[in-house]
């Protein structure tokens, strides 16, 4: 599991999380797990990003989860209709 160092992830953070991601989803074997309960904060930009992380791990037949994600940040992508991210979170 992957523990992010990040406070926030809004489009301002979000070409290094993007990075970040690259480099993990080329790391992975059958699973990529993220522990996101640094985050205090999300955005649009960053949730575009997990949508297309987990598409690509999708089609490499990776299993993607998100984990310790805050209430706020699980209110936020319920809202957006990404619960599919949210797995067993929700």
């Amino acid at each position: 599991m992957k523990t992010l160092r990040y406070e926030k992830l809004t489009i301002y953070e979000v070409s290094s999380f993007a990075k970040e991601l690259t480099d993990y989803l080329s790391d992975a074997k059958d699973r990529l797990e993220l522990d996101l309960s640094s985050v205090q904060k999300i955005d649009i930009a960053v949730i575009q990003l997990l949508l297309s992380t987990s598409k690509s791990c999708t089609k490499r037949n990776i299993i993607f989860s998100i984990y310790g994600l805050n209430e706020t940040n699980k209110e936020i992508l319920h809202l957006c209709g990404c619960d599919l991210l949210l797995g067993d979170e929700l």
